[in-house]
């Protein structure tokens, strides 16, 4: 739960100073950044969230390679 908190504390503390960057200065110059930025961020949470949870969800992780292995380690004991 604790990386979750820092993942979102630090994705609105990116999104604030570019917002607050942004209006400091040349709006043309960092609007780029003003629309990549929390694409990119939100993509990142979407990834981890989806690795977080390997039995559902677009990425899945085969868990053959940790029965094999479970079953090396009964065979040695």
């Amino acid at each position: 739960a604790s990386v979750w908190v820092l993942l979102i504390l630090v994705s609105i503390t990116v999104c604030w100073t570019t917002g607050y960057t942004t209006a400091l200065g040349e709006t043309g110059r960092f609007a780029i950044a003003m629309i990549l930025i929390p694409v990119l961020l939100t993509v990142v949470i979407a990834i981890i969230a989806d690795i977080d949870n390997p039995r559902h969800g677009m990425i899945q992780v085969s868990q053959q390679s940790m029965l094999d292995l479970q079953q090396t380690i009964k065979k040695y004991q």
